[in-house]
């Protein structure tokens, strides 16, 4: 009889504990964020290059950034390996500035916005659970950056 009661606790504990761990999402380490918010501003900087005195679309796929890198870039750039087909990058432009998501393809989780106007990464949305890939940042940052 005792031994019934046991092995049942065992049992709700492994599914309690299996069923709370299973929602916990994914988590995102620091470096590995460090090391695409470095990746976001020099794609950024090399992106304005291939537009400067040119209109910029109001926005730039994951292709074309990289065809846009590999062809400005006479170096290989590693670091865009890290857009493994799950991590994704887009461009995308007010017409003046330019601003910049990363997103964990594979659970929609967004994960990084940027504005190049600015000197520091503007929002780490990987620290809160933040879904799609929709820029949401304002671009009046750029224009009060500006004044």
């Amino acid at each position: 009889m005792q031994r019934f009661g046991f092995k049942t606790l065992i049992v709700f504990l492994v599914i309690v504990v299996g069923a709370g761990t299973s929602c916990a999402g994914n988590l995102y380490r620091d470096d590995d964020m460090a090391r695409l918010s470095t990746l976001v501003r020099t794609t950024m900087s090399i992106v304005k290059g291939e537009y400067y005195g040119k209109t910029m679309p109001s926005q730039i796929k994951e292709d074309e950034i990289i065809q846009i890198v590999r062809t400005q870039n006479s170096r290989h750039f590693k670091e865009l390996e890290q857009l493994d087909g799950q991590i994704e990058l887009m461009i995308v432009s007010d017409g003046t500035y330019m601003g910049a998501i990363i997103w964990d393809s594979g659970n929609n989780r967004k994960l990084i916005q940027d504005l190049q106007c600015t000197l520091k990464l503007d929002d780490p949305t990987y620290q809160r659970e933040e879904f799609g890939n929709e820029f949401t940042l304002d671009w009046k940052i750029c224009s009060d950056q500006a004044q």
